[in-house]
């Protein structure tokens, strides 16, 4: 088993590159840690990122479980005998959970949306002065960062109707998946796991939304202790 390819496919959150922000990517990003123990790591953007003009325009959740799910159908064709896991974070733990992917070992869900409601994130960024709303047509969302992340209505509509915890519980009949809760979140705030399967690994470890600071240290080596 120790000379079997391993690979580990990340989904990251909304309206960031596939680095997202360092968390999965970077100094002490995860791709990094399971790089040294001697994983393969596939990092892909569900967005459209521009670089010069920064910013992100963010992508309707269908379609990017459509991108997930042609990535892992190549990644399998590729590599038939690979054992294959996944990463995720924040709102890219929906998308596995929509795609259903066959033959992944495990999923490891990072600090994952549990509720899905738009006023509340348009509540996160209403005062930013940068920020515009309009869920009919396209809205413009100042970000800390210095980003702006644009956002059409096909985005709001979806994501309105997608109800997260049926979903991660409909994967878990056939995956392994453990949540880790960041236990200071501040983005999505205190995790309400009501109704969430016996059959989900549920785990709290200190830190905000990424993992940032001296965090990210405890979360590496809890995702290495699941994954190794």
């Amino acid at each position: 088993m120790q000379n079997e390819k391993h690979i580990v496919i990340f989904s990251h959150g909304f309206g960031v590159a596939k680095d997202d922000r360092g968390l999965l990517s970077g100094p002490m990003g995860v791709a990094e840690m399971l790089q040294e123990n001697g994983i393969e790591t596939f990092l892909f953007d569900y967005n459209n990122v521009d670089v010069v003009n920064n910013t992100i325009t963010a992508t309707p959740l269908s379609i990017q479980a459509q991108m997930l799910s042609k990535n892992i159908s190549e990644i399998r064709e590729q590599n038939p005998d690979a054992i294959i896991d996944i990463i995720a974070h924040s709102q890219g733990c929906l998308i596995p959970a929509m795609v259903k992917p066959a033959n992944i070992r495990k999923i490891i869900f990072l600090a994952p949306s549990l509720d899905v409601n738009n006023q509340r994130m348009i509540d996160l960024f209403k005062n930013h002065p940068d920020t515009k709303i309009n869920t009919e047509g396209v809205s413009v969302l100042g970000r800390r960062d210095g980003t702006i992340t644009f956002v059409p209505s096909l985005y709001w509509g979806e994501r309105e109707k997608t109800v997260p915890i049926p979903l991660y519980n409909a994967l878990a009949e056939n995956t392994e998946i453990t949540i880790i809760k960041a236990s200071d979140d501040n983005v999505l705030g205190d995790l309400k796991i009501d109704g969430l399967s016996d059959k989900i690994k549920f785990t709290s470890l200190p830190g905000d939304h990424q993992f940032n600071g001296e965090s990210r240290a405890g979360l590496l080596e809890k995702i290495k202790e699941i994954i190794l």
